[in-house]
C-alpha cells in the first residue's frame, strides 16, 4: 500500500469577542471618534468580555519550506512542529459508519 503524503494546511480566522466599556460625556452620545480616541491611547481597559466565536476565512496549501519561513516572523514560531496538529481523519472514514 502506497504511502499518503501528507498536506501542510494553512488556516486563517477571525475571532470575535464582545467588549463592555463604560466612557462617561457630558454629551448625549459617544461618536466613534471620542471612542477611538480612547482605544488609541490604551488606556481605555473593558468592564468585560464574551467570546463570541472563532471562523475560517481563509484556507490554502503551503509547503514545509513556507512553513519554516512562517516560522521565522510568528510570534510562536520558535515552537515549529509542536505548531502542527495533526487531523483526525476517521471523521471522514466511511468505512467506520
Amino acid at each position: 500500500m502506497a504511502k499518503v503524503k501528507k498536506k501542510l494546511f494553512l488556516i486563517e480566522t477571525l475571532v470575535q469577542y464582545k467588549m463592555l466599556y463604560v466612557i462617561e460625556s457630558e454629551n448625549d452620545w459617544v461618536s466613534d471618534e471620542e471612542f477611538n480616541s480612547f482605544l488609541d491611547t490604551d488606556k481605555l481597559e473593558e468592564l468585560d468580555q464574551k467570546f463570541i466565536g472563532e471562523g475560517m476565512v481563509d484556507t490554502k496549501i503551503i509547503t514545509q519550506k513556507q512553513f519554516e519561513k512562517l516560522c521565522k516572523t510568528s510570534v510562536n514560531g520558535h515552537m515549529k512542529d509542536k505548531m502542527i496538529y495533526k487531523a483526525d481523519n476517521s471523521l471522514y472514514d466511511v468505512s467506520s459508519r
